[in-house]
């Protein structure tokens, strides 16, 4: 819902979560009677910007906020007298601001309401930029109802019946064998029998793996794990699932994917064609020219030493260059041709201010929150918006998340990161969803932590 909404029914009725979007410039102004403490829920979906929140006695209150998770300020004391607020919330930067929540109760620390129908009937007057509404007079609850004026808050509002979400958990007894798993979802969702490419890579560590993620896409393959203990379960695996005459692309050296693996390929009678550079770095140049990146897409900058915040970006199926410390000569010849957007993602301690200021790009174009799970939920919304399809997987390791990418570009739903110590920020993003995944086992990710995610009652299976 927008801050320049025609009646209230549209704030409750439009937009993500019934918030209300305050671009650069524009105030929400309402008031609230009541005897408790008031708190409001504000965030940043598109991007740090500045606010400031007054007219709630002296408690007026000004900052910058980064965090795309709703954060509460407090802008009353409980005084146990009845006391009316003339609230203001503005937005003072250049991103969007979105007011999420109204709480009104003695107890800083009670459950978190949305705002609804009900909250509304509480607001004397309400001045909404470009609206109809006199912001002087109250609503009548007693008047008709005007399908094009504002709600009127005595009627009955009827409460939406949240369909429950369909959840498979896919794993098998390894990552190997979860590879494979994801591959067989993967094939489902494409309704192939066979695949004509399919991407190998070492089980053991991630970063020829992640940067495969965009090959896969473009290819329409599946990652699958390999290390020479498990080159036979993979060999069954490709003569049942790889078309006769399909291609295995094996990324990085003999050092990761040996050359007797690569004999056994070919032995299937496979096509083989290893991409593979002096290094990590070099080796994901290989990966995206093989890919062919045009000069004008998007092009995700990540680090090359940790895997967090490239797991989520791998499933918006858009090229990753990973770097380190510094760009590489081959690097700045292979950006010299590049015209499209660069964004990085992650903090200055994944990819350096250092690099950021040589491609000439500040933190507009960086996506970094407090944490990987943070970040994971920040890319989710800035790449896919509303979906009905989410992919769980576990944020302290690699490989279940980094096969997921594949399927996760296929489906066009993000890849977010989460385990079951530490699933709030999943939580706070997943919402009304029609399909959930799993990537990996409960032991990562367990049926209860999954169960509050993707709001399914207690007893409600996990397939």
């Amino acid at each position: 819902a927008y801050a320049n909404s025609t009646t209230i029914q549209d704030l409750l009725d439009n937009g993500p979560k019934n918030e209300i979007y305050l671009y650069a410039g524009q105030t929400l102004t309402f008031k609230v009677k009541t005897t408790g403490g008031l708190q409001i829920g504000l965030k940043a979906p598109s991007g740090a910007t500045s606010y400031s929140v007054s007219g709630a006695a002296s408690n007026a209150t000004t900052g910058t906020l980064n965090t795309s998770v709703d954060m509460f300020y407090a802008l009353g004391n409980t005084t146990g007298t009845e006391e009316t607020y003339t609230i203001q919330v503005t937005n003072d930067g250049s991103n969007i601001l979105s007011v999420t929540d109204l709480k009104i109760c003695n107890d800083p620390n009670a459950a978190l309401v949305a705002l609804t129908a009900e909250d509304i009937s509480n607001v004397l007057g309400g001045e909404y930029p470009g609206t109809e509404i006199d912001p002087s007079s109250p609503i009548d609850p007693s008047g008709p109802i005007d399908p094009s004026g504002p709600i009127d808050p005595s009627g009955p509002v009827e409460p939406e019946v949240p369909v429950e979400a369909e959840v498979i958990r896919i794993a098998g007894n390894d990552r190997f064998a979860t590879s494979f798993a994801i591959a067989d979802e993967l094939k489902a969702q494409m309704g192939v029998d066979k695949f004509e490419t399919v991407i190998v890579a070492y089980g053991g560590n991630f970063p020829d793996a992640l940067t495969g993620s965009y090959l896969a896409a473009v290819k329409k393959a599946p990652i699958l794990l390999v290390m020479d203990s498990k080159v036979d379960a993979l060999c069954t695996y490709l003569t049942e699932n790889l078309e006769e005459d399909g291609k295995i692309y094996i990324l990085g050296g003999e050092a990761v994917v040996s050359k007797d693996t690569e004999t056994a390929f070919k032995a299937l009678g496979f096509i083989v064609e290893r991409l593979a550079g002096d290094n990590r770095l070099a080796t994901n140049l290989e990966i995206l020219r093989e890919a062919g990146v045009s000069s004008s897409q998007e092009l995700l900058i990540c680090t090359a030493y940790n895997y967090a915040d490239s797991l989520s970006a791998a499933a918006t199926g858009k090229p990753m260059l990973l770097v380190g410390a510094t760009l590489t000569e081959e690097q700045r010849l292979f950006l010299e041709s590049h015209s499209g957007k660069l964004t990085i993602i992650g903090g200055t301690s994944a990819v350096s201010e250092e690099i950021a200021e040589e491609l000439g790009l500040t933190e507009r174009d960086r996506l970094a929150g407090a944490d990987r799970y943070e970040t994971s939920v920040m890319i989710a919304q800035r790449y896919f918006g509303d979906v009905d399809t989410v992919l769980l997987a576990y944020g302290r390791d690699f490989p279940d998340g980094l096969c997921g990418g594949a399927l996760a570009a296929c489906l066009k739903a993000p890849v977010v990161l989460t385990e079951t110590a530490s699933y709030a920020k999943a939580d706070a993003y997943v919402a009304n969803v029609a399909k959930g995944y799993i990537l990996g086992g409960a032991l990562r990710i367990s049926d209860d932590a999954a169960r509050d995610i993707f709001e399914l009652a207690e007893d409600a299976p996990i397939k």
